[in-house]
């Protein structure tokens, strides 16, 4: 066996990102849900340590450049040959993306096991010897699984149900651990596959940190504009930062986003200082790679994958060839006369940007360039038309996929807002045929932000799509839904009412033709924005308005949309309960159950009310009705928090918190310590 395994390895185009830190105390942290450690257990311990003291199957989560990479790098110097639980570590580096260029027909990860071996093996004979190789522990690092594009193979199943079908097998194995890494948190289809999972999610790097690198005192630091604040918050940006600063200090501290600094870092150019001269214009010829050869084949890449997303039949990353692509790109551009093209294909390599199978040293950095290249292009719409397509959610199919997929480009989307802001629209042409595309940009832009409860983007650029929308016609219906779910959007924050989206969506419906208000999607609409209306008062306090507005709903949703009538009771129990009328509130719970099946959340609610009624010592017929019910009502909360996709971890802790308080009823101790006990298992 041998001792040292890594696959598809490179140089980098970054040194080592920022190593005291990684290994420094408290650099990652433990999200407080089913997948991880309590943090306190683990507090002083770095990575390294970590995994030795919890040899466990673990996802790193965190944003481009927070070190996933370098810690898995990080794990496989220093773990392999080590002994851990008296057997030898053997690290197998994986670099997820390449397989998004190859031919999947059911494995990858065995499949390049078998073919490391220089004989035929067949996949059987790879999984008896992880099996039975009792002496040895084989650590699985999958490095950007989220960078792996999720398509249907000929086989009829999806690059992500194969990847969980060997991550099923190889984790059934007691000598194998596998490590993944993805910029956002990774959903398996089966549930069960997860469980098998905790999560460690990278923290911002601290103030204290920043400075220590930097070599600032706190006397000499002035502070950047606020938004570079946070980029130094991510180790990546804070050693390219750190580079500009040695050599620039006050342009740095001009620099006011990640564009900026990305395109000051290439300008200083600052890794020609470390690189040896091959001519003596070597550096002039550094910089036409940069600025002009490198933007034009990432972009080039990056539309092959948003491609593949749009058309897994018509994979164009397939058929993207370093060779022919940098001639193609050469072919286009006008190269300096004291320049030849041999020169460019010595030195090109040579820069660590990009290797020979166009996998580009980051992401980020690929992201970068390529949006360089965006701003130059002619053909900017068809960029634009697959960012579109690529963000946009499709009621129909399984949203944990969608998420995947969704989240796939949103930091090339992010870069291409970053730059042009809210004039994508000037900025595409000035013809009436690209303003639905500007709306539908920053449309589904701000839903994604939405979804990942990142409230501060959501809403900036969700009043983006409103104003974008006045210049675009649309059917009453799609405007009446299009304003409903941007009310969602922009009524995160207390600094621009969105009310009146509410009102514009209400008078879009009223034009409505009569033979459309049959149809589920007006049904759906119309009562999602009367619900919300009495939630735009119950945020505000006003709770019988509120609850007008939800009984409303409910009326509506009876004759209308039987099955949506739970999510009208959830409302008006909770507005009964904020206006202390705990028995409507109990009641509104008796009724509900005769007519559709209670949720967790809805039976959380139920039980606060019934938990009021109980302090209050009401009628003893009506306490000991309570008393009896309880117990049912818990085992089912349970039940259903824990039986999702995702464990419903808000309503556990809801529920943790009224049996901390129901312990004072004799009846109930044995109940609530068992499902107390319960309950801290799960969390």
């Amino acid at each position: 066996m041998p001792a040292r395994i890594k696959f598809q390895g490179r140089k980098r185009f970054f040194p080592e990102l920022i190593p005291e830190l990684l290994l420094s105390t408290g650099f990652f942290c433990y999200n407080e849900s089913r997948y991880t450690y309590l943090r306190k257990l683990v507090n002083h311990l770095n990575l390294l340590e970590f995994y030795q003291t919890y040899p466990e199957n673990y996802i790193l989560c965190g944003s481009g450049g927070t070190g996933k990479t370098t810690s898995l790098l990080l794990l496989e110097r220093e773990l392999t040959g080590a002994m851990l639980n008296n057997k030898t570590v053997i690290p197998l580096y994986f670099k997820m993306n390449v397989w998004n260029r190859k031919r999947i027909r059911g494995n990858f990860l065995l499949d390049e096991l078998c073919a490391f071996f220089n004989e035929a093996v067949r996949t059987d004979v790879v999984c008896k010897m992880l099996r039975e190789s009792s002496e040895y522990l084989f650590l699985f690092l999958l490095d950007g699984v989220n960078e792996l594009v999720d398509y249907c193979l000929e086989n009829g199943m999806t690059v992500y149900e194969c990847l969980e079908n060997e991550i099923r097998e190889l984790s059934s194995f007691s000598n194998v651990n596998i490590i993944m890494t993805s910029r956002r948190e990774f959903s398996f289809y089966d549930p069960s596959i997860q469980e098998k999972f905790k999560k460690i999610e990278f923290e911002k790097l601290e103030k204290t940190q920043i400075d220590a690198y930097l070599k600032l005192s706190p006397t000499q630091w002035v502070a950047p504009e606020i938004h570079l604040k946070e980029e130094l918050e991510n180790p990546m940006f804070l050693k390219l930062f750190r580079e500009i600063y040695e050599r620039a200090p006050e342009e740095a501290m001009r620099l006011k986003s990640r564009n900026e600094l990305l395109q000051k870092y290439f300008e200083l150019d600052v890794l020609a200082d470390s690189m040896e001269a091959h001519r003596d214009n070597i550096r002039e010829i550094r910089r036409f790679l940069i600025h002009e050869i490198l933007p034009k084949i990432a972009l080039e890449v990056e539309k092959a994958l948003l491609w593949i997303n749009v058309d897994s039949e018509e994979n164009k990353l397939r058929t993207l060839e370093y060779q022919s692509l940098l001639e193609q790109v050469l072919s286009e551009t006008i190269i300096p006369q004291n320049m030849t093209k041999a020169l460019i294909y010595q030195i090109l390599p040579k820069l660590g940007i990009v290797d020979e199978q166009l996998e580009f040293s980051h992401e980020t950095i690929r992201e970068y360039l390529a949006l360089c290249s965006f701003l130059e292009t002619k053909n900017r719409k068809e960029v634009i038309d697959l960012v579109i397509k690529n963000l946009k959610y499709y009621p129909k199919f399984d949203k944990a996929a969608q998420f995947s997929r969704r989240c796939r480009h949103l930091d090339f989307a992010e870069f291409i807002y970053g730059e042009i802001g809210a004039e994508l629209y000037c900025f595409l042409a000035e013809e009436d045929e690209v303003k639905k595309e500007a709306f539908e940009f920053y449309y589904e832009l701000a839903g994604l932000h939405e979804d990942l409860s990142e409230n501060q983007k959501c809403v900036e650029i969700g009043w983006i799509a409103v104003e974008e929308m006045q210049k675009i016609k649309l059917t009453p219906l799609e405007q009446g839904t299009c304003y409903n779910f941007l009310y969602y959007c922009c009524n995160k924050e207390k600094k621009r009412d969105a009310y009146p989206l509410l009102e514009a969506a209400i008078k879009e419906l009223e034009n409505v033709p009569q033979y459309q208000k049959k149809q589920e999607e007006y049904k759906l609409t119309y009562g999602k924005i009367i619900s919300n209306m009495g939630s735009y008062y119950y945020q505000r306090k006003e709770y019988e308005e509120a609850l007008k507005w939800h009984k409303k709903a409910l009326e509506f949703r009876k004759i209308s949309l039987p099955d949506r009538v739970m999510d009208s009771y959830r409302t008006i129990m909770s507005d009964y309960f904020c206006m202390k009328q705990y028995e409507k509130g109990y009641e509104t719970y008796r009724e509900a159950v005769k007519k559709t099946q209670p949720d967790a959340l809805f039976l959380v609610r139920a039980i606060g009310c019934e938990l009021c009624l109980l302090k209050e010592k009401k009628e003893e017929n009506l306490e000991k009705q309570i008393l009896e019910e309880l117990p049912v009502q818990i085992e089912r909360v349970v039940e259903l928090a824990v039986s999702n996709r995702r464990m419903n971890v808000g309503v556990l802790k809801d529920l943790q918190k009224k049996l901390e308080e129901l312990e004072a009823w004799t009846e109930l101790q044995e109940l609530v310590k068992e499902y107390r006990t319960k309950i801290e298992e799960y969390l």
